[in-house]
């Protein structure tokens, strides 16, 4: 009778540490795998930040560069005046 109580014992006793690293294992790797993926949208989203930013930057320099004349020694631009002496 008391080595069939201490066989349950050990059994209670080895499955709670065995259930507890295979669980901390599991929701570790888990983890890693959603930080990851998480990386991996950041990474996909700053691109196309960039991107929008690139485009943008070039249509208004274009819109600017078609908008600039120039008369005799001055230039005159959409954004200011420059006086070019020579």
């Amino acid at each position: 009778m008391l080595s069939s109580v201490r066989w349950g014992y050990f059994r209670i006793i080895t499955g709670t540490i065995v259930g507890g690293v295979l669980g901390f294992y599991v929701m570790h790797r888990l983890e890693v795998s959603y930080k990851e993926k998480w990386n991996e949208r950041l990474k996909k989203y700053e691109e196309e930040l960039n991107k929008k930013k690139e485009k943008a930057n070039k249509e208004l320099k274009t819109k600017y560069a078609s908008t600039q004349l120039s008369f005799g020694g001055c230039e005159v631009s959409g954004l200011k005046k420059i006086a070019v002496r020579h």
